[in-house]
């Protein structure tokens, strides 16, 4: 479904009804309710000012490392390797890789996000056998495991830079 197509099917739910055309069913919302909507949208795109007016604006800050923390304790807290300690590292390396790619891309520019930094520890837990090898990597001068912070070729050379500074 294009950008503009979704916009417009959208703005079928005045009617409370939505037809998923790559299933041919029509999904009847129930009278008695009005339907919510989440929609998250980087901003690469321009959506039209039809769809615009019918919608609540909420930007949503990156995560606080201290929210971060949070995150990653409530994902890997409850296993052996992953320590107080590890976890602040974690924190702590991920958000000075995210603090220069903003020096390199500007503000607007995609950086590394929560869902990247999950698949990177994700990464790191599956290469180590135990706290001291998941410090040894997080520790490294190299991002162990770029690809899974980085998606773009600008990125990964981005990546390899950050090393030799």
């Amino acid at each position: 479904m294009t950008h503009q197509n979704f916009s417009n099917t959208l703005l079928e739910l005045e009617e409370k009804r939505f037809f998923v055309k790559e299933t041919g069913e029509e999904i009847r919302v129930n009278p008695d309710y009005q339907p919510i909507i989440f929609i998250t949208s980087n901003g690469q795109r321009k959506l039209s000012d039809a769809f615009l007016r019918r919608c609540i604006y909420c930007y949503i800050e990156f995560p606080k490392p201290d929210k971060l923390q949070e995150i990653v304790t409530a994902r890997f807290g409850n296993r052996r390797k992953w320590t107080k300690q590890i976890i602040e590292t974690s924190v702590s390396r991920f958000c000075d890789v995210r603090q220069k790619m903003e020096e390199y891309k500007g503000e607007f520019g995609k950086k590394v996000s929560t869902s990247e930094f999950i698949d990177w520890l994700n990464a790191l837990e599956l290469n180590s056998n135990n706290a001291k090898d998941l410090e040894t990597l997080l520790l490294q001068e190299q991002i162990p495991y770029p690809n899974t912070l980085f998606k773009s070729r600008d990125d990964c050379e981005f990546a390899g830079e950050l090393g030799h500074e």
